[in-house]
């Protein structure tokens, strides 16, 4: 893989997240499954290169590590929410009172 095929990897990979997002922020999930594999795969192609192209894909390539977390810190949270929910369902319907 060239570098200018990585970056355009990379690239594409910043929009997926980003649309992960985007879909969060709508109650939705976007599978991201396959994320990971293509990070994999993108460090190892930056494995591969010479020390001065890998420095030149090195911030593209922490962007989308940055994203990554920032994604994971969302779907965290987002999990949280959605957790203290079903609990509050829970207790609500516990705590009904028979008639």
């Amino acid at each position: 893989m060239t570098k200018d095929e990585l970056f355009a990897d990379i690239l594409a990979l910043r929009e997926i997240v980003a649309m992960g997002q985007d879909k969060l922020n709508n109650d939705q999930y976007l599978d991201m499954e396959m994320i990971q594999v293509k990070v994999d795969e993108a460090c190892q192609v930056v494995a591969e290169f010479s020390p001065e192209d890998a420095g030149e894909v090195r911030e593209p390539l922490s962007l989308l590590l940055d994203e990554l977390k920032s994604y994971s810190s969302i779907i965290g949270e987002h999990q949280k929410n959605l957790d203290n929910a079903t609990k509050d369902n829970d207790t609500k319907s516990t705590n009904k009172t028979p008639i």
